[in-house]
C-alpha cells in the first residue's frame, strides 16, 4: 500500500491488491468506500496462480472499484472463467493494455465504466466465448486495437458507448461470431482493418454523430449490418473492405452515401430498404464530391443484383451529385435539372403525366388570349389543345383544323403568336408522353 507525494492518496499494488481482492466483495467494497480515490494496480499479477480445484474462476463480480486509476495491464488470468459481471469502474482510466485470458469464459456483462478511458489495446482473450453484453461505457474513450478474440466469439449486444471514441482498429476476432445487434454508439467508431473470421452481426445498432469508419476490414463471414437509424453520421466508410459471404445493408435517414468503393464482394449484397439523404447546397450542388464515386459503386452492385428500382434510384442521385461538378456547361446543368424536376430521371410516371394534364387547359387558355373569332369559347380552346397535344390519335388533324377555324376563321390566318403557342405545345407534350413512357418502362422492367 502506498501514499502519494501529498500524503493523500492511496495506492494498492500487487500483492497487497491481490489480499484485498481475496477478501472477497464486501471487504473489497467496504476498503474502497473509506478510500474513495485510490489507485489500484494489478499490473503483470499471474491470477492463475490463485485458483484452485475448488474454485477456478477469477471473479470481480459486483466490485466497486475507487476514482482512481486501475490496471490490469499485462496481467496473466490462465486457463478458467474469469467474471467481472455487474462490477462498476467509478475509475478516471482503465488499464488492460497486453492483458492475456486463458481458454475459459470471460464474463463482463452488465459493467459499469462511468465516463473513464477504457483500455484494452493487445488484449488475447483466449480461445473462450468473450461477453461483454448489456455493458455501459459511458462518455470516455473505449480501446480494443490490436485485441485478439478467440474462436468461440464476442458478444458486445446492448452495450452502450457513450460520446466518446470508439476503437477496434485491426482487432482480430478469431474465427467465432461477433455480435454487435442493438448497440448504442454515440460518438465515432472505428473498426478499420479488423478481421473477423465468423459472421458479424450489427443488426439494429444505433450510430449517433461523427465517423463509422470500417476502412480495410475483412469479413469472411457473413456480415449484416440492418440498422434502425443513423441521422447524424458524417460518413459511414467501407472502402477496400472484403467480404467472403453475403452482406446485408439497410437502415432508415441515412444523412450520408455509404462508401463500398474498392471493395471485394464475392457473394450476394442486399442493399433492401437502404435510405439515405444526398447532402447539397442550396443550388443543388453536391457538398462531397466523393459520393459521385459512391453512388456508382452503389449502381454497380444493384446491377450486379439485378435490382433494377434500386439501381435507378443510385442513378439519379449520382447525376445529381455530378452537377456543377462533371455536369458542364449551365445549358448541361439545366436540361439535367429538368430532367430531375419533370421525371426524376425516368422513374416517376405521376410527374409527366400531372404535367401533360395541367399543360392541355393552360394551353387553351393561351389559345383562347390568342383567338381572333368573338365567339370562340374556352371549350374550343381545349379543343385544339387536347388535339394538338396528342397528335398520335387517329383523324386528329381533321378535328385540329376545324378547332383552328373556330378560334382563328375560316381563313386560316393564325396569328404568329399562336402559331408559337402549337409549336410549343407540341413539342412539351412530345417530351412528356416520351417520359411517361420511360416511367413506365423503368417501372415494369424485368
Amino acid at each position: 500500500m502506498l501514499k502519494d507525494g501529498n500524503q493523500t492518496k492511496l495506492k494498492m499494488v500487487g500483492e497487497n491488491a491481490v489480499a484485498l481482492w481475496l477478501k472477497g466483495a464486501n471487504e473489497w467494497n467496504a476498503w474502497v468506500k473509506q478510500n474513495p480515490s485510490a489507485d489500484i494496480d494489478f499490473s503483470d499479477v499471474d491470477f492463475s496462480e490463485y485458483r484452485t480445484e475448488e474454485n477456478r474462476t477469477i471473479s470481480f463480480s459486483h466490485f466497486i472499484f475507487p476514482k482512481g486509476a486501475v490496471s490490469f495491464s499485462f496481467t496473466k488470468f490462465g486457463d478458467g472463467d474469469v467474471n467481472f459481471g455487474a462490477a462498476v469502474f467509478n475509475t478516471e482510466y482503465v488499464d488492460f493494455t497486453g492483458a492475456q485470458f486463458g481458454d475459459g469464459y470471460l464474463n463482463f456483462t452488465g459493467v459499469q465504466f462511468n465516463d473513464v478511458y477504457v483500455c484494452f489495446t493487445q488484449v488475447q482473450f483466449g480461445e473462450g466465448s468473450v461477453d461483454f453484453s448489456g455493458v455501459q461505457f459511458g462518455d470516455g474513450s473505449v480501446d480494443f486495437s490490436g485485441a485478439q478474440f478467440g474462436k468461440r466469439g464476442v458478444s458486445f449486444s446492448l452495450a452502450e458507448f457513450g460520446d466518446g471514441d470508439v476503437i477496434f482498429t485491426d482487432a482480430h476476432f478469431g474465427d467465432g461470431n461477433a455480435d454487435f445487434s442493438g448497440v448504442q454508439f454515440e460518438g465515432k467508431v472505428d473498426f478499420s482493418g479488423a478481421q473477423f473470421g465468423g459472421n458479424a452481426n450489427f443488426r439494429y445498432a444505433r450510430f449517433g454523430q461523427g465517423n463509422i469508419n470500417f476502412r480495410g476490414a475483412e469479413f469472411k463471414g457473413h456480415a449484416s449490418f440492418i440498422l434502425v437509424k443513423a441521422p447524424h453520421v458524417n460518413s459511414f466508410d467501407f472502402c477496400r473492405c472484403s467480404f467472403d459471404r453475403a452482406l446485408d445493408f439497410s437502415g432508415s435517414s441515412f444523412a450520408c452515401i455509404i462508401d463500398l468503393t474498392q471493395t471485394k464482394i464475392t457473394h450476394h449484397v442486399s442493399l433492401a430498404n437502404l435510405t439515405y439523404h444526398l447532402q447539397q447546397n442550396w443550388y443543388g450542388n453536391a457538398r462531397d464530391k466523393e459520393d459521385i464515386a459512391r453512388l456508382e459503386r452503389l449502381k454497380e452492385i444493384a446491377v450486379n443484383n439485378k435490382a433494377h428500382q434500386q439501381a435507378l434510384r443510385f442513378h439519379a442521385d449520382e447525376q445529381r451529385s455530378k452537377r456543377w461538378h462533371e455536369t458542364k456547361p449551365f445549358h448541361g446543368v439545366f436540361i439535367d435539372y429538368l430532367f430531375d424536376l419533370f421525371s426524376c430521371y425516368g422513374q416517376s410516371i405521376g410527374r409527366p403525366l400531372f404535367s401533360l394534364l395541367i399543360s392541355i387547359p393552360y394551353f387553351a387558355l393561351l389559345f383562347l388570349a390568342s383567338s381572333t373569332e368573338r365567339t370562340a369559347t374556352f371549350a374550343d380552346g381545349m379543343l385544339l389543345s387536347l388535339n394538338n397535344a396528342l397528335l398520335f390519335i387517329p383523324n386528329n388533324r381533321l378535328t385540329s383544323l376545324q378547332a383552328k377555324a373556330t378560334l382563328f376563321g375560316e381563313q386560316g390566318n393564325i396569328p404568329h403568336q399562336a402559331l408559337v403557342l402549337i409549336c410549343t405545345q407540341g413539342i412539351l407534350s412530345f417530351v412528356f408522353i416520351f417520359l411517361i413512357a420511360l416511367g413506365f418502362r423503368n417501372r415494369f422492367r424485368v
